[in-house]
């Protein structure tokens, strides 16, 4: 992210992110949920092409699948993850409530770094709890005060993807 020094630069980086959604995407339509994006569990191979090489804390959300059945595969009910790139519902500690949103924000948060030279959307250091409450309550930076060259709509993708309130 850091070697990119112009919004160009890391605008280029969005293609392999796009299809890196979309692959994504597919996953989710298969009931998968990754619970774990970050940049170090994402590759670029030769061709230009993202590969999410991780899938080992990924939560099966497949209908019929018991409660029991999906604790027992999943290890939920604990945080798991990358802290400062969790969604509220993981630092909120509510398996239930992970779904399809929880990568989304993750995307979001990635994204974020992508456009801002590495920066995170709010305070990612410090002791556990004030991180956990960070990510539960603190409202993202606008992507364009950390760097006036982004534009209204892109910054509205951003700070949808790392909106707090599922709605």
């Amino acid at each position: 992210i850091k070697a990119c020094t112009t919004l160009a630069d890391r605008l280029a980086l969005l293609r392999p992110y796009l299809d890196m959604c979309q692959a994504m995407a597919y996953a989710h339509s298969k009931g998968v949920i990754h619970r774990d994006l970050k940049p170090a569990n994402i590759r670029v191979d030769q061709a230009g092409d993202p590969v999410v090489p991780d899938f080992g804390l990924a939560k099966v959300a497949v209908p019929g699948l018991t409660d029991e059945s999906a604790r027992m595969m999943t290890a939920t009910g604990q945080f798991i993850g990358s802290l400062p790139w969790a969604s509220p519902e993981q630092a909120d500690g509510s398996p239930d409530a992970i779904d399809v949103r929880t990568d989304v924000y993750s995307l979001g948060v990635i994204l974020y770094q992508l456009l801002t030279g590495g920066k995170f959307p709010y305070q990612v250091v410090g002791n556990m709890r004030d991180v956990l409450d960070n990510i539960l309550r603190s409202e993202p930076a606008r992507p364009s005060t950390v760097r006036k060259q982004i534009n209204d709509e892109v910054e509205t993708i951003v700070l949808k993807c790392l909106a707090k309130d599922k709605g």
